[in-house]
């Protein structure tokens, strides 16, 4: 059985600035545990993107109820098992893995203009702009601007898995064997502080996916916060074997204990906001001692 998680946490620079934490974090496992989500979110947070702590939320919302609604729809997930297993070409996949991208932009963008409506730019938000520029913003589809973010989302259920990706962080599984693998390379547009955005014009043409149907231990992800609290690729994965085997003892308590630990990168190693979630196999043998345990 699977088991998901997420947390997100306000790093030491945006504590010193007097700023919003600008990650946002969340996991979904359905009732009958058939499928497993998770997703994450990194705000901008720069002067012009001054609602990104709303921008992050709504992404991974968005993309949490598109994922439901397509892993809930026997056309999606029928045909997915069927191109997958049966080899079927790379550009059908595409297809169906673009048509869900597609479904979450115009999520997010949806939820984005209602906020806009619902509450107007003041002048505080607009005064990065001049008088000319503020106007534009308050009238046209670039107030969506201010509500920029990455997104990174993983999906897994008995069959498949797949994820998504915009902007920068880190996506990475995990085999049974504990060999460790980026099914979704790092997007080389993202450089220094430049980093591709669902808010961006062409974000449909931006995304990354992968897919596959090998059984899988996990699914990590996390935001750049996270990455850049490490010192190595080794040491990152060191620390996701520790979150692993702590969490086959106990689950509930691995999660917390994680839970009181990322403060603790956010102020010491990168000291941004940082955000990591998971999806985790968790044996019948672990899961027989975790009740136990509770009982």
């Amino acid at each position: 059985m699977y088991k998901t998680f997420s947390n997100s946490s306000i790093g030491e620079s945006h504590i010193k600035s007097g700023k919003q934490c600008q990650d946002y974090s969340i996991h979904y496992s359905s009732r009958d545990e058939e499928f497993h989500i998770i997703a994450l979110a990194d705000g901008h947070g720069g002067d012009k993107y001054f609602r990104s702590q709303k921008g992050s939320e709504y992404a991974c919302k968005a993309a949490k109820e598109c994922a439901i609604k397509c892993m809930r729809e026997k056309s999606f997930t029928e045909r997915m098992i069927g191109l997958i297993d049966e080899n079927g070409s790379e550009k059908e996949i595409d297809s169906l893995l673009i048509q869900l991208e597609k479904s979450i932009i115009g999520a997010w963008s949806k939820k984005v203009l209602e906020d806009i409506e619902e509450n107007e730019f003041n002048d505080d938000e607009l005064n990065v702009y001049d008088e000319e520029k503020r106007e534009h913003v308050k009238n046209t589809d670039y107030g969506t601007k201010a509500y920029g973010t990455t997104l990174i989302m993983a999906v897994i259920c008995d069959k498949f898995w797949f994820g998504l990706h915009i902007g920068d962080g880190t996506f990475v599984t995990v085999s049974n064997e504990g060999f460790f693998s980026n099914p979704i390379e790092l997007d080389e547009k993202c450089v220094g502080n430049f980093v591709t955005s669902i808010c961006d014009n062409d974000a449909i043409n931006l995304f990354h996916h992968s897919y596959g149907n090998e059984k899988l231990k996990a699914i990590f992800i996390a935001s750049d916060g996270v990455d850049e609290s490490f010192i190595s690729g080794e040491s990152f994965h060191n620390f996701y074997r520790s979150i692993i085997k702590e969490t086959e003892e106990d689950f509930n308590s691995a999660i917390k204990d994680l839970k009181v630990f990322l403060p603790t990168l956010g102020k010491k190693g990168s000291q941004d906001d940082v955000s990591l979630a998971g999806i985790i196999e968790i044996t019948k043998n672990a899961n027989e001692k975790q009740v136990k345990n509770d009982v």
